[in-house]
């Protein structure tokens, strides 16, 4: 797949975080139906962005005008998080910002490249490292594939209510 591809589809890391947790929130994200502004719980990972280490790092870059990334560090790709309650889903956001990265840069299939990065959590004061390996790459191209196929649905699908839903932006919508 190609950068170019990504950025028709307009895939985000927002995106792969939602299709992650809720295809029905990424089908309504993808129709420009937004709940986040003013919640809680996003209002404070914004803030966590703006402050977290703040003399330290240079602060967030636009990857070809398509994904704003946190952080970079020593050769490293930083994300922050406020906490590590959805691990897996912090991981494979790193690494669709990683993959995008090394299709942004046009590295070839033989060319050796050390990619990786940094999930950080200020408030836990913990970090995790993460590599975009070549497995790790036909993962991220999976997940691309299913945004896309939940992105074409003619209308959201039926998910189940899950522990998560109380507290997400989407949960009035969905559940009244």
């Amino acid at each position: 797949m190609e950068f170019a591809d990504i950025q028709a589809w307009r895939i985000t890391g927002t995106k792969v975080h939602y299709f992650l947790v809720c295809h029905r929130k990424l089908w309504l994200f993808s129709r420009h139906i937004t709940m986040e502004r003013g919640h809680g719980l996003v209002e404070e990972g914004r803030l966590l962005h703006r402050d977290a280490y703040e003399r330290s790092l240079r602060k967030e870059q636009w990857l070809g005008g398509l994904v704003r990334l946190d952080h970079t560090e020593g050769g490293l790709l930083v994300e922050i998080k406020r906490s590590r309650r959805l691990p897996r889903v912090a991981r494979y956001q790193l690494l669709f910002y990683l993959y995008l990265l090394k299709k942004y840069v046009g590295w070839s299939e033989g060319e050796a490249f050390p990619i990786a990065g940094e999930i950080r959590y200020p408030r836990e004061r913990r970090k995790e490292r993460v590599e975009l390996t070549p497995q790790a790459e036909a993962e991220v191209e999976k997940v691309i594939e299913g945004i896309r196929s939940v992105e074409e649905l003619p209308h959201p699908p039926v998910v189940p209510y899950k522990g998560l839903c109380k507290r997400c932006a989407y949960a009035e919508l969905c559940w009244g």
